[in-house]
């Protein structure tokens, strides 16, 4: 005979979900591609740990996924790599126009630089935990630096649906991409934390520039973690009041 309890089911509305957002490790960013981040490289082992070891409800796989002749694309304009031009803001709309940063071409589709890095690629077909893969800057007009801004899989929907509340993310480049990704976490307002773990991201100035202003960027939901200290609390080892 059973033994009833006075226990109360935990409720759905409460419960953590934590997703993983792996932006951009891809070749034309690593050592050896035609935009790569200084010691991009030295950010694989930890997003091997953070696969390996959290416990996640969701991981998302952005990829940059440019058509040849991008407009972000310096040789597109004629201009020099790492300079910046106007053009006009097609997602705006209004007729104005917007600063582009130009770069060499890279991740274009079809080629060897636009793949995930091989070993984190194979490391995800060996997770039984949900994946989507979502790819962003198709439109050869329009640049998108956010994992928020894919067309092929529009991501807050998909992490509703999913009912995440915390979010962790990693990969290249702190200073566009990741920022970019962090900064509409943030905007959209529907998750408890938002956390850039700070040994699993680089930025193409080099140095560490870049956590002051992704972590103002953060400011009133998340910032800037260590890696243990993530893997600790996604792990469910570390539940503490607010933070969790």
């Amino acid at each position: 005979m059973s033994v009833p309890t006075d226990t109360p089911e935990p409720d759905p509305a409460t419960v953590r979900k934590d997703a993983l957002i792996l932006v951009d490790i891809q070749y034309d960013f690593l050592p050896g591609g035609s935009l790569a981040v200084p010691e991009g490289d030295a950010i694989l082992p930890v997003m091997h740990r953070l696969l390996n070891e959290g416990k996640w409800a969701l991981i998302v796989v952005s990829q940059d996924f440019h058509p040849p002749n991008h407009i972000s694309f310096a040789s597109r304009h004629g201009q020099p790599a790492f300079t910046s031009i106007r053009v006009p803001d097609e997602a705006g709309g209004g007729g104005g126009e917007k600063e582009q940063e130009l770069w060499p071409d890279h991740c274009v589709q079809g080629t060897k630089g636009a793949e995930i890095e091989s070993s984190v690629s194979d490391a995800l077909k060996r997770l039984s935990t949900p994946v989507i893969h979502i790819q962003k800057g198709l439109n050869p007009n329009q640049d998108a630096y956010s994992s928020f801004q894919s067309p092929s899989h529009p991501l807050l929907p998909a992490l509703q649906h999913r009912s995440i509340t915390h979010l962790t993310l990693a990969g290249l480049a702190a200073d566009f991409c990741v920022r970019a990704t962090a900064r509409d976490a943030a905007l959209a307002a529907a998750f408890e934390r938002v956390w850039v773990v700070r040994e699993g991201t680089r930025a193409v100035a080099g140095g560490g520039e870049w956590e002051k202003v992704v972590t103002g960027e953060l400011e009133g939901v998340g910032g800037v973690r260590g890696m243990e200290e993530v893997l600790r609390e996604v792990r469910g080892k570390e539940r503490a009041g607010g933070e969790a």
